[in-house]
Order: structure tokens, then sequence, then C-alpha cells
């Protein structure tokens, strides 16, 4: 319930144009990225989500965000996709740059609906 609040409150926040607050804190990406993991493999218990790390995860984070935008992008893998496992890769590969990723099986989203896939109340598939 408490992150269903917190999704509205986030939404509201950028709905006004005031921004999303950000949190940096001292954290390891992939412990940040396992935990998110483990809540989508208690939420759905069927299916196999593998996690892959890679690197040095140190760094400053704001652990909640990340979480909140990968557990999207897992359950978003998990509805559109064919039942196969969820792949989800942490990789830092340098001081400045690392790359989260989640792939999936399925019908993959149609190009020109792209543009309009991060737009409030659209479906790309």
């Amino acid at each position: 319930m408490a992150r269903l609040i917190s999704d509205l409150l986030d939404y509201t926040r950028t709905s006004a144009r005031g921004g999303l607050p950000v949190v940096l804190t001292r954290a390891d990406l992939h412990v940040i990225c396992a935990s998110s993991v483990e809540e989508c493999r208690s939420a759905h218990p069927g299916c196999t989500i593998v996690l892959e790390t890679t690197g040095d995860g140190m760094g400053s984070w704001d652990a909640d965000r990340i979480e909140q935008a990968l557990t999207n992008l897992v359950v978003n893998a998990i509805q559109h996709g064919d039942g196969g496992p969820i792949l989800v890769r942490s990789i830092a590969s340098a001081a400045d740059k690392v790359e989260i990723s989640v792939h999936n099986a399925g019908a993959v989203i149609p190009a020109d609906v792209l543009p309009q896939l991060f737009k409030a109340y659209r479906r790309g598939i």
C-alpha cells in the first residue's frame, strides 16, 4: 500500500512539473537490483527471473527510484513475455558507466509505438 501511495505522489509531482526528488546514497547497484528481482520473484512465483551482475556496483544511487523502475520493467516483461525466463543484467563497466537491462522472449514493441511508450495512459502492445 505504501508503494502505491508513493507512486501516486510521484505521478502527481511529475504532472505538476515539480519533478521527482532524487536521494543519492552510497550503495551497491547489484544489491539494489537483487532486491528488485527478489520482490518480483515473490510476487510472481511461477516465473523464472535470472539476475546477472558484472563489475563493481558501488556508487551513489537513488536506490528507491532504481528499484521502482527496475521492478516496473520486470513486471512488464512478465506480463508481455511468452512465459519464458526473464533475464536482468546489471553491468558496471567503468567508473562512470553502468547498464541495467531486462530481456524477455515475446512480441517486440512495434517501431511506430515507441515514441508514445512513455506517455501517461499509453500502452505499447
